[in-house]
């Protein structure tokens, strides 16, 4: 539990330090995840024509951008976080030129904690779905009930999925500190959250639940806006919304990092930084 609370106080101090300058990159990801998405509202009907050509580029799109958004993202919050907590001043400068001097890093163990996490929840949801039709065979007769609620299953797979997220906890801070790449920054993240992968599990339930609630008391007031106006509002806050929650995916990762490096390794703050000249 006191793992739990530290990380969040001290998570809290260092957004409050560095808000202005992880809130203007957040905005930035954000707008070139949700690109691919603006893109056909742009083109409108007139270009209904060329938005069927290119429907599978846009999928892909669709896809990859908020991942890549993300990744980069971190890989600017986290150094900015990382000086924060060893005392310095950072600008926004200094956190985009020294984020992407390691985006390289970053997406190298990316891509295999991704490849991971998603067969990983693919593989929840298909279980409980499979279960629950062996289970209560009167269940297939609400396959296409279960196809809907595809969002919610995700949920619950993402949930399933967990304590393995929380090995893999700390790979941006390992890959841009330690100068580890894929599987290596994966072992190293494993090895330093091993003993704390339970409050670390917490830590993603409770970020994965507001999250998922916060979203859909978004989409319960776009559901009931009546005017247009209220409409362009709640999209405006949700891109806001979007990146606050990614901003925060990014620093508690950092902040975790800085405590298990003390607890286990004896490593000071001040120290952590070293890493990224």
């Amino acid at each position: 539990m006191q793992f739990f609370l530290n990380v969040f106080v001290v998570g809290y101090h260092v957004l409050a330090r560095g808000i202005w300058a992880f809130l203007m990159f957040g905005l930035a990801a954000t707008a070139l995840a949700a690109a691919p998405r603006l893109v056909p509202r742009l083109i409108g009907d007139a270009g209904a024509g060329m938005q069927e050509q290119a429907m599978s580029g846009l999928a892909i799109l669709t896809m990859l951008l908020p991942w890549l958004a993300f990744f980069c993202l971190a890989a600017v919050v986290t150094h900015g976080a990382l000086r924060i907590l060893g005392g310095q001043h950072v600008t926004p400068m200094e956190c985009l030129t020294g984020g992407i001097a390691r985006l390289i890093l970053v997406l190298r163990v990316a891509v295999p904690a991704t490849i991971l996490v998603v067969f990983l929840v693919s593989l929840a949801m298909g279980s409980m779905m499979i279960l629950s039709m062996f289970a209560l065979p009167e269940l297939s007769l609400l396959f296409p009930l279960l196809i809907a609620a595809a969002p919610l299953s995700a949920f619950l797979g993402w949930l399933l999925a967990i304590p393995v997220v929380a090995a893999l906890w700390v790979i941006v801070p390992v890959a841009m500190t330690d100068k580890l790449a894929g599987f290596a920054s994966i072992a190293r993240s494993a090895a330093l959250t091993k003993g704390r992968r339970t409050p670390i599990s917490a830590i993603i339930a409770t970020l994965s639940i507001g999250i998922f609630l916060l979203f859909g008391a978004l989409i319960w007031l776009r559901f009931y806006a009546d005017s247009a106006v209220v409409g362009v509002a709640m999209e405006l806050a949700g891109w806001v919304l979007v990146s606050l929650l990614w901003i925060v995916a990014a620093v508690l990762p950092a902040v975790s990092y800085g405590a298990l490096r003390m607890e286990k390794e004896g490593v000071g703050l001040d120290e952590l930084a070293v890493g990224l000249e």
